[in-house]
């Protein structure tokens, strides 16, 4: 096992941390987890940096996000900052969720200008 693996029971631990920080976030709620957030809490509970607004509104642009999708990528990016144990999340929690989304090849393609893309 190399260095940057994690074992079964570190595994465990961290997404039973990360489980905690939304039964403690959400204790008020009639929701308890971050894929079960409501439209209208989504902002007001995922606790955004406001330096991530930024990238949010290219995503949402360039890859042609309906309400759904992005909100899903905010569920996504807080359940990633949960297992970061992060109280915010960061332009990395959002740029690994996208990493786990479905881009079609055509919508992929967008950017690209001379053959690099932007």
């Amino acid at each position: 096992m190399d260095s940057d693996s994690m074992s079964s029971a570190d595994m465990k631990q961290l997404v039973e941390q990360g489980r905690q920080m939304q039964l403690e976030r959400f204790q008020d709620q009639p929701f308890k987890s971050n894929g079960a957030l409501p439209h209208g809490a989504i902002r007001e509970l995922c606790n955004i940096r406001d330096d991530c607004w930024g990238l949010l509104g290219d995503v949402y642009e360039r890859f042609h996000f309906t309400g759904r999708s992005f909100d899903r990528l905010l569920k996504v990016s807080r359940t990633i900052a949960d297992l970061d144990g992060s109280l915010y999340i960061e332009n990395e929690h959002i740029s690994e969720a996208m990493m786990y989304r479905h881009i079609p090849y055509h919508v992929s393609r967008i950017g690209v200008h001379d053959g690099a893309t932007v």
